[in-house]
Protein backbone atom coordinates (compact mmCIF):
# COMPACT_ATOMS: atom_id res chain seq x y z
CA UNK A 1 0.00 0.00 0.00
CA UNK A 2 2.00 2.82 -1.38
CA UNK A 3 -0.77 5.24 -1.51
CA UNK A 4 -2.88 6.31 1.43
CA UNK A 5 -7.04 6.76 1.31
CA UNK A 6 -8.05 10.34 0.97
CA UNK A 7 -11.54 10.80 2.33
CA UNK A 8 -13.64 13.60 -0.24
CA UNK A 9 -14.31 16.40 2.11
CA UNK A 10 -17.74 16.89 2.61
CA UNK A 11 -19.16 20.01 2.94
CA UNK A 12 -20.58 20.83 6.47
CA UNK A 13 -24.40 20.69 5.24
CA UNK A 14 -23.98 17.44 3.76
CA UNK A 15 -23.09 16.00 7.12
CA UNK A 16 -25.97 17.38 8.53
CA UNK A 17 -27.87 15.59 5.55
CA UNK A 18 -29.73 12.35 6.82
CA UNK A 19 -28.89 9.26 4.55
CA UNK A 20 -32.91 9.67 2.98
CA UNK A 21 -32.81 13.41 2.13
CA UNK A 22 -29.52 12.40 0.23
CA UNK A 23 -30.54 10.20 -1.16
CA UNK A 24 -33.80 12.71 -2.13
CA UNK A 25 -31.75 15.03 -3.48
CA UNK A 26 -29.45 13.08 -5.54
CA UNK A 27 -31.97 11.53 -7.36
CA UNK A 28 -33.79 14.83 -8.20
CA UNK A 29 -30.54 15.79 -9.66
CA UNK A 30 -30.16 12.65 -11.55
CA UNK A 31 -33.72 13.30 -12.70
CA UNK A 32 -32.43 16.91 -13.75
CA UNK A 33 -29.94 15.64 -15.42
CA UNK A 34 -31.48 12.87 -17.02
CA UNK A 35 -34.44 14.95 -17.95
CA UNK A 36 -32.14 17.47 -20.16
CA UNK A 37 -30.20 14.78 -21.61
CA UNK A 38 -33.46 13.71 -23.02
CA UNK A 39 -34.51 17.06 -23.66
CA UNK A 40 -31.45 17.92 -25.71
CA UNK A 41 -32.38 14.08 -27.47
CA UNK A 42 -35.56 14.40 -28.15
CA UNK A 43 -34.42 18.34 -29.59
CA UNK A 44 -32.07 16.59 -31.94
CA UNK A 45 -33.97 13.72 -33.04
CA UNK A 46 -37.33 16.45 -33.73
CA UNK A 47 -35.02 18.97 -36.02
CA UNK A 48 -33.44 15.74 -37.95
CA UNK A 49 -37.20 14.31 -38.33
CA UNK A 50 -38.47 18.08 -39.07
CA UNK A 51 -35.17 18.42 -41.82
CA UNK A 52 -36.68 15.13 -43.41
CA UNK A 53 -40.10 15.64 -43.75
CA UNK A 54 -39.18 19.19 -45.18
CA UNK A 55 -37.49 17.68 -48.22
CA UNK A 56 -40.43 15.57 -48.75
CA UNK A 57 -42.65 18.53 -48.86
CA UNK A 58 -40.24 20.08 -51.59
CA UNK A 59 -40.09 16.85 -53.14
CA UNK A 60 -43.89 16.61 -53.74
CA UNK A 61 -44.20 20.20 -54.40
CA UNK A 62 -41.89 19.79 -56.94
CA UNK A 63 -43.90 16.82 -58.35
CA UNK A 64 -47.05 18.85 -58.15
CA UNK A 65 -45.73 21.19 -59.82
CA UNK A 66 -44.36 19.13 -62.81
CA UNK A 67 -47.79 17.74 -62.73
CA UNK A 68 -49.94 20.30 -63.16
CA UNK A 69 -47.82 22.30 -65.79
CA UNK A 70 -47.73 19.12 -67.61
CA UNK A 71 -51.80 19.13 -67.09
CA UNK A 72 -51.64 22.85 -68.15
CA UNK A 73 -50.06 21.75 -71.29
CA UNK A 74 -52.07 19.01 -72.30
CA UNK A 75 -55.31 21.28 -71.23
CA UNK A 76 -53.82 24.31 -73.79
CA UNK A 77 -53.19 21.94 -76.39
CA UNK A 78 -56.94 20.52 -75.95
CA UNK A 79 -58.36 23.56 -76.41
CA UNK A 80 -56.08 24.26 -78.92
CA UNK A 81 -57.33 21.44 -81.19
CA UNK A 82 -61.04 22.34 -79.83
CA UNK A 83 -60.46 26.01 -81.11
CA UNK A 84 -58.56 24.87 -84.65
CA UNK A 85 -61.67 22.33 -85.35
CA UNK A 86 -64.05 25.18 -84.43
CA UNK A 87 -62.26 27.94 -86.72
CA UNK A 88 -62.25 25.36 -89.75
CA UNK A 89 -65.45 24.67 -89.33
CA UNK A 90 -66.93 28.19 -89.59
CA UNK A 91 -64.81 29.08 -92.46
CA UNK A 92 -66.00 26.09 -94.16
CA UNK A 93 -68.82 26.90 -93.49
CA UNK A 94 -69.24 31.09 -94.10
CA UNK A 95 -67.38 29.93 -97.81
CA UNK A 96 -70.41 26.87 -98.44
CA UNK A 97 -73.11 29.48 -97.12
CA UNK A 98 -71.60 33.16 -97.65
CA UNK A 99 -72.12 34.65 -101.38
CA UNK A 100 -69.54 37.56 -99.99
CA UNK A 101 -67.20 35.13 -98.66
CA UNK A 102 -67.52 33.20 -101.58
CA UNK A 103 -66.91 36.38 -104.34
CA UNK A 104 -64.32 37.79 -102.00
CA UNK A 105 -62.00 34.57 -102.40
CA UNK A 106 -62.60 34.44 -105.85
CA UNK A 107 -61.92 37.93 -106.82
CA UNK A 108 -58.61 37.46 -104.95
CA UNK A 109 -57.85 34.27 -106.98
CA UNK A 110 -58.38 35.88 -110.19
CA UNK A 111 -56.80 39.07 -109.53
CA UNK A 112 -53.49 37.12 -108.55
CA UNK A 113 -53.70 35.62 -112.15
CA UNK A 114 -51.86 36.55 -115.32
CA UNK A 115 -54.13 38.31 -116.99
CA UNK A 116 -54.75 37.38 -121.14
CA UNK A 117 -53.56 34.07 -120.22
CA UNK A 118 -56.73 32.08 -120.94
CA UNK A 119 -60.25 31.49 -119.89
CA UNK A 120 -59.93 30.99 -115.30
CA UNK A 121 -62.14 27.62 -114.13
CA UNK A 122 -62.69 27.15 -110.76
CA UNK A 123 -62.63 23.87 -109.04
CA UNK A 124 -63.97 22.77 -106.13
CA UNK A 125 -63.93 19.46 -103.85
CA UNK A 126 -66.95 17.10 -104.52
CA UNK A 127 -68.41 17.61 -101.06
CA UNK A 128 -68.34 21.01 -101.88
CA UNK A 129 -69.98 21.46 -105.15
CA UNK A 130 -73.60 21.38 -104.58
CA UNK A 131 -73.43 24.34 -101.92
CA UNK A 132 -70.89 25.99 -103.83
CA UNK A 133 -72.59 26.21 -107.15
CA UNK A 134 -76.22 26.66 -105.34
CA UNK A 135 -74.65 29.91 -104.05
CA UNK A 136 -71.84 31.13 -107.00
CA UNK A 137 -73.35 33.22 -109.97
CA UNK A 138 -70.20 34.47 -111.32
CA UNK A 139 -68.77 34.10 -115.49
CA UNK A 140 -66.31 31.44 -114.48
CA UNK A 141 -67.17 27.91 -114.98
CA UNK A 142 -67.50 25.65 -112.24
CA UNK A 143 -65.88 22.23 -111.56
CA UNK A 144 -65.09 19.40 -109.34
CA UNK A 145 -61.49 17.76 -108.47
CA UNK A 146 -61.11 15.54 -105.73
CA UNK A 147 -57.27 16.71 -105.88
CA UNK A 148 -58.71 20.16 -104.21
CA UNK A 149 -58.85 20.25 -100.35
CA UNK A 150 -62.27 20.20 -98.50
CA UNK A 151 -63.72 24.04 -98.52
CA UNK A 152 -60.87 24.41 -100.85
CA UNK A 153 -61.08 26.67 -104.10
CA UNK A 154 -58.80 26.54 -106.93
CA UNK A 155 -58.55 28.70 -109.84
CA UNK A 156 -56.81 27.72 -113.13
CA UNK A 157 -55.45 28.96 -116.01
CA UNK A 158 -54.04 26.50 -118.39
CA UNK A 159 -50.61 27.91 -117.45
CA UNK A 160 -51.39 28.90 -114.37
CA UNK A 161 -53.28 28.09 -110.67
CA UNK A 162 -54.38 29.88 -107.26
CA UNK A 163 -55.30 27.67 -105.01
CA UNK A 164 -57.19 28.76 -101.73
CA UNK A 165 -57.22 26.23 -98.71
CA UNK A 166 -58.50 27.60 -95.95
CA UNK A 167 -57.43 25.13 -93.95
CA UNK A 168 -54.14 25.40 -94.52
CA UNK A 169 -54.63 28.82 -93.76
CA UNK A 170 -55.75 27.69 -90.29
CA UNK A 171 -53.07 25.26 -89.71
CA UNK A 172 -50.44 27.65 -90.52
CA UNK A 173 -52.02 30.67 -88.33
CA UNK A 174 -52.39 28.11 -85.77
CA UNK A 175 -48.32 27.18 -86.17
CA UNK A 176 -47.73 30.60 -85.52
CA UNK A 177 -49.26 30.96 -82.40
CA UNK A 178 -47.75 28.29 -81.34
CA UNK A 179 -44.50 29.16 -82.49
CA UNK A 180 -44.85 33.19 -80.62
CA UNK A 181 -46.15 31.06 -77.64
CA UNK A 182 -43.10 29.21 -77.13
CA UNK A 183 -40.82 32.22 -77.47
Amino acid sequence: MSEAFVWPQLSSRSADLNPAEARQRAEAAGRADGFQQGLEEGRAAAAAELRELRERVAATLEDVEVQLREHREQQVDGLAGIVHALCCRVLGHELLSNVGVLEAVLAEAVSRLEAGAGEAEVFVNPEDHAAISGLYQGALPLHTDAGVPRYGISVRLPTQAVDFQPMTLVDELFEDVRNDGAR
